[in-house]
């Protein structure tokens, strides 16, 4: 709970210190998973550990227990702690090998209707359909990959160098970026956590 309940503070930080320049409203990185399709994911978010852009590289598909929602800024730490919950208990539940950290995906950033999705890596396809959220394949791709270490109240930096780089390299970014907490914040001590960031680009 501990840990949910830092991811959740994070979360809510990040979006009050990053002015993120992605405003998709669409959630096109996902497809409902079939259930004649019995596939293993490796979910691989080994890029190495050296701070800061590390490149541009051919991320794989991913599989994850997924849902999407919405909420006013001034209630999202209690909707990410609820969702994270429910989440990590429908994978219990089901018998899901969690395959990766927690994550997130931002959709926008209006304070009075921010759009957002919360997902949970897997490992494989669970027998039974989940009684909470979807699975879903984040869709593979090229990516541009940032390791954030740090506190999240810091993040807003590390998006400003991630903006600066699609500039002069010319890439367009191409679906929503997706948030990877591989070391949550801990009470004790919230400046070393780590923060990999996808961005889909083109």
């Amino acid at each position: 709970m501990r840990f949910i309940f830092s991811v959740c503070i994070s979360c809510l930080l990040v979006f009050v210190a990053c002015k993120s320049e992605n405003n998709s409203s669409t959630e096109t990185t996902n497809s409902v998973v079939k259930k004649d399709t019995i596939l293993e994911y490796k979910n691989d978010l080994n890029f190495g550990r050296l701070p800061g852009i590390v490149g541009v590289f051919d991320v794989p598909a991913m599989l994850a227990l997924y849902k999407a929602d919405s909420c006013e800024l001034k209630n999202l730490s209690k909707k990410l702690a609820q969702i994270y919950g429910q989440l990590q208990h429908e994978a219990e539940r089901n018998g899901v090998e969690v395959n990766g950290p927690l994550g997130q995906i931002k959709f926008n950033n209006n304070p009075d209707n921010f759009k957002f999705a919360c997902f949970l890596l897997m490992k494989q396809t669970p027998a039974n359909l989940p009684l909470f959220g979807n699975e879903v394949i984040l869709k593979g791709g090229k990516m541009l990959v940032y390791n954030h270490f740090g506190p999240a109240e810091n993040l807003h930096i590390s998006y400003q160098v991630i903006k600066n780089f699609l500039t002069e390299k010319k890439l367009n970014v191409t679906s929503a970026m997706r948030e990877f907490y591989v070391v949550p914040p801990s009470q004790e001590n919230k400046s070393n956590c780590i923060t990999v960031i996808l961005v889909p680009v083109s």
